[in-house]
């Protein structure tokens, strides 16, 4: 397989990073100890997955051209680490804004810019698909929370614990249909002495 596209150096190390941080540890599972990229003929963008059986990041970068092929290539979790470094130094090293980066997909490696790195050629990625949300599905009010209450919230002892969390939306009635809940409430799952329970205060909706 060979297939060539061009996106911003910017976004292209952004989206290696955001899926960095989906990807797995445990060396035993080498297609999640990666970050999957992926595209489509015709599209114009490219996918990056990750996951380590809990948490699934999935970021999508566009293209500057439309895809000629489809391709699927697994990039390590260590070449990841290299292509960001390499990709965010030279991005802060520029005051001007940036060409845009040739990627070149050549099994077994991938050459993006002046780096090149081998991918995973011997494992396949975890089917995934399923479990991201239909847009014909897209009934449920979105409700904005401020990102530094739950950063608070995972620095909780008992989060730290692993200890099971359960999300509940309060302040929806019938007479309330159409709008969001006015709060998420975090219960801890724990000992019956032990369980916590935090309210989370939604950011007001725009307009």
């Amino acid at each position: 397989m060979s297939t060539s596209f061009q996106v911003a150096q910017a976004d292209f190390a952004d989206a290696l990073s955001d899926g960095l941080l989906g990807a797995g540890t445990d060396k035993f599972l080498p297609m999640l100890c990666a970050v999957f990229m992926e595209g489509t003929a015709g599209d114009q963008f490219v996918t990056f997955t990750a996951t380590d059986r809990f948490m699934l990041v999935h970021r999508r970068i566009s293209t500057v051209e439309p895809l000629g092929e489809s391709f699927g290539a697994l990039i390590p979790a260590d070449q990841v680490k290299l292509l960001i470094g390499v990709h965010k130094a030279a991005r802060g090293a520029r005051r001007a804004p940036a060409a845009p980066l040739d990627v070149t997909i050549e099994l077994p490696h991938l050459t993006a810019g002046s780096i090149t790195v081998p991918l995973d050629t011997t494992h396949e990625f975890v089917k995934y698909r399923s479990l991201l949300p239909k847009e014909s599905t897209s009934e449920i009010d979105v409700l904005p929370v401020n990102l530094a209450l739950l950063v608070r919230v995972s620095k909780m002892s008992t989060y730290s614990k692993g200890a099971g969390v359960r999300l509940r939306f309060a302040g929806v009635s019938k007479h309330d249909e159409g709008k969001p809940p006015r709060l998420i409430v975090v219960e801890f799952a724990g000992r019956d002495d032990d369980d916590v329970t935090v309210i989370l205060m939604p950011m007001r909706l725009p307009g």
